[in-house]
């Protein structure tokens, strides 16, 4: 299927500010079953426009601002191929099958920033795994928890909570849930890492997600022998090729989709206005 995927943001200062380099992370990161046609970012108030690779191997755009200004608009414009994805199409290494699983050497060293714990997150008994069980199910049923037991709230900007008053909440937006599970996972030594990206709804699927046609963030879960597989805890499923990544990091600050700095003489409030608008044609 064909997906295109527009992308509208508008950043409204009160006076004109001085902006630091904005960082866009909303390009799709092309693989076996996505293969990018087309596309295009435009910043009319930017002086220059650079395209690289961070650590992450994500690729991003850099806009250098010279004068100061009081007003942002960013257009994005994507299309692309998508080969249809079955998310649980993967084999898994004897050492992955039941739980806990075991990394090699290499892998634990590799992983490593993908394992942190924080230490503030108390499991309660319900999310504790069980020795012995299956991986895969017991990581579909953790998915599951989360749908049903945190509600979802849209909230368009702003930082990621912490995980701890995400599940003392019981209720966040996409990327407070991502960052809960993959807490989860770290606590049970399973490597997590965020991802943020776009869920694009097909008109051939009757099922109603959180955050259709939208920025989302999800959580790639690290099993041996399958390498990193895709889960998405705010709708309680796998992720197949209606997840459009555009960025992956051990933390949300690595995988935001616009991250700079403004800076003014005075107290300068600021308003975020924006819009994605997504079409899959079969």
């Amino acid at each position: 299927m064909k997906i295109r995927v527009r992308y509208y943001l508008t950043y409204s200062y009160n006076a004109p500010v001085s902006l630091s380099r904005q960082e866009f992370r909303v390009i799709p990161r092309q693989d076996h079953f996505l293969q990018i046609e087309e596309f295009d970012l435009q910043c009319e108030a930017a002086q220059k426009i650079s395209y690289r690779r961070d650590q992450f191997d994500n690729e991003f755009v850099m806009a250098f601002f010279l004068q100061d200004i009081d007003k942002v608009d960013v257009k994005m414009s994507f299309c692309g191929i998508v080969q249809d994805r079955n998310p649980f199409d993967f084999l898994l290494d004897k050492r992955g099958v039941k739980l806990p699983i075991s990394l090699t050497e290499v892998e634990t060293e590799t992983l490593l920033p993908y394992l942190k714990k924080t230490n503030e997150l108390l499991l309660p008994k319900d999310l504790h795994f069980e020795s012995g069980a299956e991986t895969v199910r017991t990581l579909t049923k953790l998915s599951s928890w989360h749908f049903e037991n945190i509600q979802y709230e849209r909230r368009d900007d702003g930082p990621a909570r912490p995980a701890h008053e995400t599940l003392a909440l019981k209720s966040g937006a996409c990327r407070d849930t991502a960052v809960l599970f993959a807490e989860i996972l770290h606590i049970h030594g399973i490597p997590a890492r965020l991802v943020s990206g776009f869920l694009a709804k097909s008109v051939d699927d009757p099922a109603e997600h959180r955050a259709d046609n939208a920025l989302h963030a999800w959580v790639d879960a690290f099993l041996p022998g399958a390498g990193w597989v895709g889960f998405d805890p705010t709708n309680g499923v796998m992720c197949d090729h209606h997840y459009l990544a555009t960025a992956v990091g051990p933390d949300m600050e690595s995988i935001m989709p616009i991250k700079g700095n403004y800076f003014s003489n005075s107290s300068t409030p600021s308003q975020l206005d924006a819009k994605v608008e997504v079409s899959v044609e079969l």
